[in-house]
């Protein structure tokens, strides 16, 4: 009975140590040599030896042969890692025309905060479309472990846009070498901000309703996460930390236009991508701008207030201007009204410069021009 004992829990020492998913352990070789070798004695000695010499044999052949069934899962993910790339891009591309076509057939009227919104969801829905096709692929010819290996490296990273370009390399090159990868980011800290998200949430709950901003309560959870893994967020909250004697304090440093833009706009777009929230601002202030030029011919004063009832806008004049200096900066020209300064022309200021520059002779002889003149037949009475 010791000696079952004794075999088994060789046996079970083997197989936790032949293998490590790389190839043969040094205690899987360890073993693999003394049950070698026990099998060799075992033919001249004890049966006992040779049962362990077969069991040492078997679990050598058995990592053995997962060693080379790895590295063929190996060689298909090299080989056709390209291959599943070039399709990922077609079915992307095809994906994002076909829900192209069916935004311009129903969109025409979606102003450009709302078309870029849709355009963000259509790449989103394409990337997970070509994703799904191209793991069913894999999965139909080489099985479930491929996927596992393969899946997510013919894909751009998360949080790209576009697919991934394929790149030939000519035969005779030598590869080239990748570049290291890039240290990872350090969490974000702020020096006056509190670590907590509730107290973060209160901050920006309190600058909201004190000055305005017609954030939703979304929006601010939006803004409160951001302000962890974004440094510009970080500052905006920041910002609203701050106490302020006029919200014209606040609208000020290079991030005023999105400042200005929410305190204009009741209805607005927030997202944690900065960037992407530039691009919100920037489409949102150029409609604004397209519809002012149009009623160009109005004071500035009679234009923001024609802007705001049609936009349900908040714009006053220092919040339109900051939009004005952004666009301009970004190269968008727009026209501003021209300032006319009342006078008044008529024949008396004709005069008054007609005889200003007249001698007293000449002024004399119009007088004695314009004199009544005595006619025959009269004279003075005495």
């Amino acid at each position: 009975m010791g000696s079952f004992i004794l075999i088994a829990i060789i046996a079970l020492l083997i197989k936790q140590g032949m293998t490590d998913n790389k190839g043969i352990s040094d205690l899987g070789k360890v073993l693999g040599t003394v049950a070698g070798i026990a099998f060799v004695v075992s033919l001249f000695a004890h049966p006992l030896l040779l049962v362990l010499g077969g069991v040492g044999i078997i679990a050598l052949i058995i990592a053995i042969v997962n060693r080379v069934s790895g590295s063929e899962r190996t060689n298909i993910n090299r080989q056709h890692v390209e291959e599943f790339r070039q399709m990922y891009n077609e079915v992307y591309e095809m994906k994002l025309n076909e829900l192209k076509r069916q935004r311009d057939a129903g969109y025409e009227r979606a102003n450009a905060t709302e078309r870029k919104a849709r355009e963000l969801q259509e790449e989103r829905i394409a990337r997970e479309a070509a994703t799904k096709f191209v793991d069913e692929q894999i999965r139909k010819k080489y099985g479930d472990q491929a996927v596992s290996g393969i899946s997510g490296r013919y894909s751009q990273p998360v949080g790209a846009s576009g697919p991934i370009p394929v790149y030939t390399q000519a035969p005779g090159m030598q590869p080239q070498p990748q570049p290291a990868p890039a240290p990872a980011p350090k969490p974000l800290k702020s020096s006056i901000l509190p670590k907590a998200s509730g107290r973060r949430t209160k901050i920006v709950n309190k600058f909201n309703e004190q000055y305005n901003l017609y954030l939703t309560e979304e929006q601010i959870r939006n803004i409160v996460a951001a302000s962890y893994m974004s440094n510009a967020w970080k500052q905006e909250v920041e910002a609203m930390y701050t106490k302020y004697d006029s919200v014209y304090q606040w609208l000020v440093g290079d991030t005023a236009y999105l400042r200005a833009y929410l305190r204009a706009f009741a209805v607005q777009d927030v997202t944690s991508d900065f960037r992407q929230q530039q691009q919100i601002v920037t489409d949102s202030f150029e409609e604004i701008f397209q519809y002012s030029d149009t009623i160009s011919g109005l004071t500035l004063e009679r234009r923001i207030d024609m802007i705001n009832s049609k936009f349900l806008t908040n714009f006053d004049d220092i919040t339109y201007m900051i939009a004005y200096r952004y666009l301009e900066a970004l190269g968008y020209h727009h026209e501003l009204e021209k300032t006319q300064l009342n006078r008044i022309d008529g024949t008396f200021d004709d005069l008054v410069a007609k005889y200003e520059n007249m001698s007293t002779e000449s002024v004399d002889a119009d007088l004695d021009s314009i004199a009544p003149q005595n006619t025959p037949g009269t004279g003075a009475t005495g």
